[in-house]
């Protein structure tokens, strides 16, 4: 009987060690996971920062008031032969070389172009030649949310120089654009960057387009046309311009163009506006043909941010 008891009393001991030495087991095994998930943490985390943003209310207004002045510019150019009187194209194709540059919409009927747009050649790194002259042969633009380009009836000769063979004006857009304005001193704005979902390239020209918005400010010197940007967020993009909103009446904001964002040396730079230009939109060409909805929907989220961003309240 004693050893009976004994024999009991080591089966329990055993089992209460047993029990403990399990719920010992299950608390580490419970505690593994929140060792080990601080990798995977920081795995999620470096996964969430990756994902792109949704835009706020704020960029949705902004886009939707300028998407239709940025536009795609494609150029094709070929080689002329002034001493044999022959024209020279890569081999299977009607032109030497192709180029994609961002324009801009601006004043009535103009584009906003850079030197890319009317020395196509320059960004291809031709070498120069005593012989062979590149000439633009054709051009066409699309507009961002467009998947087709149009035709564009370019003159190199009647371009207008801006800024040191940095920015130019051309006639021939069929729709009005934004207001282009050189300022001068201390201004507080947007740097709009637009940004492919792909980079673009012949046979896959039409990648959809977003448009990006960052506060910045820029104080402008009439001495000077470059300016350092902050370009972290622009890694991927095709292009960009600097905005500064004027309000010139109760009820209007004009969202002015006062600079092109440009690589200078594989760096993006900002290439300013001369001091006093000034080509606006007239009021007879434009419409109300493009009702801003969805701030009318969010008008009370939409309209406050939007005047607080401006700085109107």
């Amino acid at each position: 009987m004693k050893a009976t008891r004994i024999f009991l009393l080591a089966v329990m001991t055993m089992a209460v060690c047993g029990a403990g030495h399990a719920q010992a087991s299950k608390t580490r095994a419970r505690k593994a996971p929140a060792s080990a998930s601080a990798p995977a943490k920081a795995q999620a985390a470096k996964e969430a920062s990756a994902q792109p943003q949704q835009p706020s209310e704020f960029e949705v207004f902004m886009a939707s008031m300028m998407k239709n002045a940025f536009v795609v510019v494609r150029q094709d150019y070929h080689l002329v032969d002034d001493d044999e009187g022959e024209v020279k194209t890569a081999e299977g194709k009607d032109y030497w070389g192709r180029t994609y540059s961002m324009g801009v919409r601006v004043g009535d009927s103009d584009y906003l172009i850079s030197g890319e747009a009317v020395r196509p050649w320059v960004k291809d790194g031709l070498p120069k030649s005593a012989s062979l002259r590149p000439e633009v042969s054709r051009t066409a633009v699309r507009s961002f949310e467009a998947v087709e380009f149009e035709p564009w009836e370019f003159d190199a000769d009647g371009v207008a120089e801006l800024r040191d063979k940095r920015l130019y004006t051309s006639g021939g857009s069929e729709e009005p654009g934004l207001s282009l304005v050189g300022f001068s001193g201390q201004t507080r704005g947007y740097a709009v960057w637009a940004v492919p979902a792909a980079a673009l390239s012949e046979g896959a020209d039409t990648p959809a387009m977003r448009l990006v918005f960052a506060k910045t400010s820029v104080n402008f010197n009439d001495a000077r046309t470059l300016y350092d940007i902050d370009s972290a967020g622009a890694a991927d993009a095709f292009g960009g311009v600097y905005v500064v909103p004027v309000s010139e009446r109760p009820g209007c904001v004009d969202f002015c163009v006062a600079g092109v964002f440009q690589r200078v040396g594989g760096i993006w730079k900002l290439v300013s506006v001369a001091d006093g230009t000034e080509l606006k939109p007239t009021a007879s060409a434009g419409s109300c043909a493009n009702p801003l909805d969805r701030l009318i929907t969010d008008i009370d989220s939409g309209m406050q941010e939007f005047l607080c961003e401006i700085g109107l309240q």
